[in-house]
This record gives C-alpha cells, sequence and structure tokens, in this order.
C-alpha cells in the first residue's frame, strides 16, 4: 500500500491554499450591531443576578440549558458568541475581546473602515499571538516560511513532491 509521509492537502483543497477561503466578506453580511450589543448586555444583566450566579456554581450544566432556553434565539443566532459568554473563567477576557470585535464591525458596516483591512487586522493579531511567538519573532517566522518554501521549491523541480513506504 502507498502512503505519503508528506503533510500535504488532499488535491480538492489545494486551491484554498492558494486564494483566500469563500468568506462572506461583505459588510451588508455584518448583522446588526446595536441589536447583537442589546442582546449582550441583557444575558451579562440576566447572568450577573446572585441567583444566576450561585446557580452556575451549583449546576453549571443545568445553567447551561436554562440559558440556552432563556436566550434561545439569540444561542441559535450566535453560538459562538453564546459559548464565550457562558465560560466562567474566560468570561471577563471574551467580553472585552467581543466588544473589539464589535466595534471594528460597526465600523466596516458603517463604511469607516474596509473589511478586507480588518479581515487582514484580524489575521495579523492571531499571527501575533499565536504563531510568531513559537518561532521567537515575526522576522523568524518569515525566515522559516522562505526556507520551508525554498526546500519545498527544490525539492518539486527534482520530482520529490511525496516519500512513499
Amino acid at each position: 500500500m502507498d502512503v505519503k509521509l508528506v503533510n500535504e492537502l488532499p488535491e480538492q483543497y489545494k486551491s484554498a491554499d492558494k486564494q483566500k477561503p469563500n468568506l462572506p466578506l461583505n459588510p451588508n453580511a455584518i448583522p446588526d450591531i446595536e441589536q447583537l450589543l442589546d442582546t449582550i448586555l441583557a444575558f451579562l444583566n440576566y447572568i450577573n443576578d446572585d441567583t444566576m450566579q450561585e446557580f452556575e456554581l451549583t449546576d453549571n450544566v443545568g445553567f447551561e440549558q436554562h440559558m440556552n432556553a432563556k436566550f434561545e434565539a439569540f444561542a441559535n443566532k450566535h453560538y459562538s458568541i453564546f459559548k464565550l459568554l457562558l465560560d466562567r473563567e474566560n468570561r471577563a477576557e471574551n467580553i472585552a475581546k467581543l466588544f473589539d470585535m464589535l466595534s471594528t464591525l460597526k465600523k466596516v458596516k458603517m463604511g469607516r473602515l474596509d473589511i478586507n483591512k480588518a479581515d487582514k487586522d484580524f489575521q495579523e493579531s492571531l499571527n501575533t499571538k499565536f504563531v510568531y511567538p513559537t518561532f521567537g519573532s515575526k522576522e523568524e517566522f518569515e525566515k522559516q516560511l522562505q526556507k520551508a518554501n525554498a526546500e519545498k521549491t527544490k525539492s518539486e523541480k527534482s520530482g520529490k513532491s511525496g516519500k512513499r513506504i
């Protein structure tokens, strides 16, 4: 049996590797920020009640089920935000990130910020937080990327695009 031992994407995904995925980068696709913010604030006010905080501490599963029922439309439409707000341990950090995101989305929706620039800035912020530190710096990451690309090009030219066992 032939098995490739290289970290290579299957053929159907290679075009996505060369171009940006088909994301709806359209400001009109952004939900109503004011309405979303109102829902988030209602959610936070509701869970800030002493009774709800006790419920969350004593029966987290029951608490999540209750919140899902109470804010069903929100949970269904914005599930990832809903789950971020339920994460008690990281709630304060998640709220700060959500407000930053909503602020950026509002600027995009109002036409004060280009959606592609916002997307690029967001990607760079993720790289700065998660990717570059593993290489020591952005410059070191770029050096390693250039080296890997050069090795890949050299390998492709020599006809060794994948080892077989």
